[in-house]
């Protein structure tokens, strides 16, 4: 097993690209994965990516690209909640 199983990562931009590259990824290695974007759509695709590969995953839809990160990240993470 992994010495990531089980740990949290939040991944913005994580819609698409690189980022869900990275989140399925760490997925593989049983992570619990948090994934914000800016683009609404491309996070519901990239939902359903991760939900066929079975990965513990939250996702977060960020509508201001300016917003403060430390208050966006106590919000995700406040609503996080994994099996």
């Amino acid at each position: 097993m992994s010495k990531f199983a089980g740990k949290t990562a939040v991944i913005s931009g994580g819609a698409e690209g690189i980022g869900l590259s990275i989140a399925q990824a760490l997925g593989d290695q049983k992570m619990n994965i948090v994934i914000a974007d800016i683009d609404e759509a491309n996070l519901q695709k990239a939902g359903s990516v991760l939900i066929i590969a079975d990965y513990q995953y939250k996702s977060s839809f960020v509508a201001d690209q300016e917003i403060n990160l430390t208050a966006c990240l106590t919000e995700i993470m406040a609503n996080v909640e994994f099996k």
